[in-house]
């Protein structure tokens, strides 16, 4: 997380608590969008409506649904895979220093 994007979720949780319950992980992932000029696709519209700089598309039915939940799995398992071999190439470096 860079700075922008930390101070941007601090100031969407205290504008945006107490009228739409914004939790600080939303704030934080509205931020990103925001920084990095993105749309975020999401089925939560409470949270993300009233931030009005955000660029929000609102998954309606369950194909879009499930088509955002696949993609994210899928990152996910990449993201660990990413990990694994980061540190495993860590750990294998460290032993030949």
């Amino acid at each position: 997380m860079t700075e922008n994007i930390g101070h941007r979720a601090s100031i969407y949780v205290e504008e945006y608590t107490l009228s739409s319950s914004i939790r600080s992980s939303d704030a934080i992932i509205a931020a990103t969008a925001i920084e990095n000029n993105m749309t975020l696709s999401s089925s939560n519209a409470k949270h993300f409506k009233v931030i009005k700089k955000l660029k929000l598309k609102i998954l309606t039915n369950f194909r879009q649904k499930m088509e955002l939940r696949v993609f994210l799995q899928t990152r996910y398992v990449f993201l660990q895979l990413i990990l694994v071999c980061t540190v495993g190439c860590a750990l294998y470096c460290t032993k030949l220093i």
